[in-house]
């Protein structure tokens, strides 16, 4: 894939999207409202052809072919991204392995909670950016406290 997994997004810059049911990555353009949000793993919402489809961004910055006018992106699903940036190269090598798609190594691979559409992101504190971790027992905080020793 191309892109860096951790460059910021300057305004109209494009990202490369893995679509299911699509061989390869398309690229997208980022409009200036939302790039703040957009990073690997971030969950979008796509113009293909006539409908709309639901992908991952898996690259950042990407070279646009010189004619190319992309479509935008729709504005960001979930300000949490659906998977963490270091996880691509994971997903692309179960791709390989296993001989499927990276969008299809990525759906089978996170949590289909998580790749759900969310609209209603801010209403649901599961998801929210504000989210917190889950409160630990002694015992749990003890037996992290041993590992990390």
């Amino acid at each position: 894939m191309s892109g860096n997994h951790t460059d910021n997004l300057a305004n109209n810059s494009t990202v490369s999207v893995v679509i299911p049911g699509l061989a390869q990555s398309l690229n997208y353009l980022v409009p200036a409202g939302i790039s703040d949000n957009v990073c690997i793993g971030s969950q979008v919402e796509v113009n293909l052809g006539r409908r709309r489809a639901i992908g991952w961004v898996v690259g950042c910055n990407v070279p646009l072919e010189p004619n190319a006018k992309p479509y935008e992106l729709k504005p960001i699903l979930s300000s949490v991204p659906a998977f963490p940036a270091y996880l691509l190269k994971l997903f692309e090598w179960f791709s390989d392995y296993y001989c499927c798609t990276l969008a299809e190594a990525i759906a089978n691979a996170i949590p289909s909670s998580v790749s759900r559409l969310r609209k209603n992101e801010e209403n649901d504190p599961a998801i929210s950016s504000e989210a917190t971790l889950p409160i630990l027992t002694e015992f749990q905080s003890a037996a992290i406290a041993q590992l990390s020793n």
